[in-house]
């Protein structure tokens, strides 16, 4: 009778999210529906928690039967955890900021995992310097204990990496709320849920790891550690941790794919009961809608004011909050933010153009068309014109009258 031992249960347990983590990421990576940048910050997330997960069950399960197996786990970076604390935050932010995208000073957030691929580069000098005849086998424990004991150390920055992150998404979910800001208006019920689950997974995640860092860090008790546990008190629940956010997220791209209709939703004459036997309006009804969303712009340039949201539009056109981001995004193809920034880019064009505004500055001009911010502006001038708005005047012939 074959004796399944409690290694080979966790072993199990781990494989089976790796198998989920790999899965995930090729779906969320791929996926057409949802915020592309963040379903893609989520994806590369999944992915190096679940090739920390190979790591392990890699050196676990085959390490000791398979030489090809301890070179591969020597000279690939498997664990590279310095880059997991930015890509919570800017996929916390991508959440909440719809048009979102990272700008070349915030990708420089993810330099140190530099520190993750030391003690592989350490590895590549070591066999490199085998081949090359200036290192000598005999060196090989000395260079094994410099891996060691770097790959222990190193853990301490990234667990402080990892939770000044998640410190920093909570702040800025916080700010985001209480601040009155077009950055906030997207915010829904099942966002906010989503975003509080995630956070507060990998807070208790932290959590766990520094019960297990504190005995890990010091020599006495670190050998007992792992002759007991292993890394299992680590692996076991990031294993969990991919599977249970890594499918969520997964569901969460489809369900705010298809939003619910109010069942309050208001017509022009006031409001009143719509059908709901159906996720859709009647075409008049669309239209009717549609129309008004675009008079609320073009007509009363509600734009202008730079803390407008979907409430204020609800109070505005009689619309129920539902009803906007329903029609918006079911029928014009648009969040509520594209929808606005839209009319303000093209307010900011004719301002640009216009003569007797030669003494404002082109920052100037954004705020007084609705932005309210410098790097929202620029973000989504160029994203709606493929260039930026010093380039747009200067490739003008010349001012309007």
């Amino acid at each position: 009778m074959t004796v399944i031992t409690g290694a080979e249960v966790w072993n199990m347990i781990i494989l089976l999210g790796i198998l989920q983590g790999y899965i995930l990421c090729a779906l969320l990576y791929f996926s057409k529906k949802g915020n592309k940048t963040s379903n893609r910050l989520l994806a590369t997330l999944i992915l190096l928690m679940t090739l920390a997960c190979t790591n392990l069950y890699m050196t676990e399960a085959w390490y000791a039967k398979s030489r090809v197996v301890r070179i591969i786990e020597q000279v690939f970076p498997f664990v590279m955890a310095m880059p997991m604390g930015p890509l919570i935050y800017f996929y916390i932010q991508s959440l909440i900021t719809p048009d979102f995208t990272l700008t070349k000073e915030q990708k420089w957030h993810f330099s140190p995992v530099i520190l993750d691929w030391v003690s592989t580069i350490a590895v590549w000098i070591f066999l490199a310097g085998l081949l090359m005849g200036f290192v000598q086998q005999e060196d090989g424990p000395r260079w094994g204990h410099f891996v060691d004991s770097y790959n222990t150390y190193s853990d301490i920055p990234r667990w402080l990496s990892i939770t000044l992150y998640l410190v920093l998404a909570k702040r800025y979910l916080r700010q985001t709320i209480t601040r009155n800001s077009d950055e906030a208006i997207q915010i829904s019920a099942v966002q906010r849920k989503w975003i509080h689950l995630f956070l507060n997974s990998f807070l208790v995640f932290q959590g766990i790891w520094f019960i297990f860092l504190i005995p890990y860090i010091i020599p006495s008790t670190r050998g007992p550690l792992l002759d007991t546990m292993s890394y299992y008190p680590i692996y076991i629940p990031l294993a969990i941790l991919i599977y249970g956010l890594g499918l969520k997220g997964y569901l969460y791209v489809h369900a705010i794919a298809v939003p619910s209709i109010n069942k309050d939703s208001a017509s022009p004459n006031g409001p009143h009961k719509l059908p709901v036997s159906t996720l859709s309006f009647s075409d008049a009804e669309v239209a009717t809608y549609i129309s008004m969303l675009k008079k609320s712009m073009e007509v009363d340039k509600l734009y202008l004011e730079p803390s407008l949201n979907v409430n204020a539009v609800s109070a505005h056109t009689g619309m129920a909050q539902k009803t906007v981001s329903f029609i918006l995004n079911n029928h014009l193809n648009k969040s509520f933010n594209e929808f606005v920034n839209e009319y303000r880019v093209e307010e900011v064009k004719k301002r640009l153009l216009e003569k007797g505004n030669e003494h404002l500055t082109i920052s100037g001009i954004a705020l007084e068309c609705g932005f309210n911010s410098q790097a929202t502006f620029q973000r989504v001038f160029k994203n709606s014109t493929g260039i930026t708005p010093k380039e747009y005047v200067s490739l003008q012939p010349q001012k309007l009258a």
